[in-house]
């Protein structure tokens, strides 16, 4: 177990499930409240997007991770918002927002425990109860959570907003497909993607011809993968 106040680095290698892995590292380490902090590699990763969650294939690279861990009765809870990056035949795509759930090759953590909050001491029998007021221990918690979540809460909003950054705004994440994903069309059929450019993809249909498709009419869906592929579905947008 470490320390109180000392902050703990480590690595996780092979398979990283997020947050369980986190949350199975701070329970050895006898860490019930900490900040997390950290970088690596994801193979796949899913946002939060209101109800629901957004499924993004990688690998990507987890610029950052920050967040809080803490226990809630006999559970453990864990909230991180995380940065990434990915190339695509398009450039650089980087994205980010609230974590769900991510499994990466490795992860790097800095996890810096924070103190528990104190139980209110019992005034003595003889002592009249002082006049109802906020306890010391809540104003702790409160200054402690404001300070700490928000710049990470800013960082989220920012990204969420950051339409260059290739990031959602009022919609869920944009799908573009990569030089040999598969992609699944209502007229031509199964096809591969020969060529990707930032106006037009290129498909290779079952009979050997390409046909040169408008990205900004298009819209992919994420069915699945086959081996190094993804496998889309694609839709012509209305309006």
């Amino acid at each position: 177990m470490t320390r109180m106040g000392e902050p703990l680095a480590i690595r996780l290698e092979g398979g990283v499930a997020l947050p369980d892995a986190v949350l199975e590292a701070a329970r050895r380490a006898g860490l019930a409240f900490a900040d997390v902090s950290g970088f690596g590699e994801l193979e796949w990763v899913e946002l939060q997007r209101g109800e629901g969650v957004a499924r993004l294939v990688g690998p990507f690279d987890l610029l950052d991770l920050k967040g809080r861990i803490r226990r809630v009765g006999e559970r453990d809870v864990a909230e991180f918002v995380v940065t990434l990056s990915r190339h695509t035949d398009a450039g650089l795509e980087v994205l980010g927002g609230r974590l769900a759930r991510a499994v990466g090759s490795f992860l790097e953590l800095r996890i810096e425990p924070l103190a528990a909050l104190a139980a209110p001491a019992t005034p003595a029998p003889a002592t009249p109860a002082p006049p109802p007021r906020e306890p010391a221990p809540a104003r702790v918690e409160k200054m402690v959570l404001g300070e700490k979540w928000a710049e990470a809460l800013a960082e989220s909003k920012r990204l969420e907003r950051g339409a260059a950054a290739g990031v959602w705004d009022d919609g869920p994440p944009a799908v573009v497909p990569k030089r040999g994903d598969i992609v699944n069309h209502r007229q031509f059929g199964r096809c591969v993607v020969a060529k990707i450019d930032d106006d037009y993809v290129f498909l290779k249909k079952p009979d050997g011809r390409i046909v040169q498709l408008g990205l900004p009419i298009l819209t992919f869906a994420i069915q699945g993968t086959e081996g190094d592929a993804t496998v889309l579905d694609v839709q012509v947008r209305r309006g």
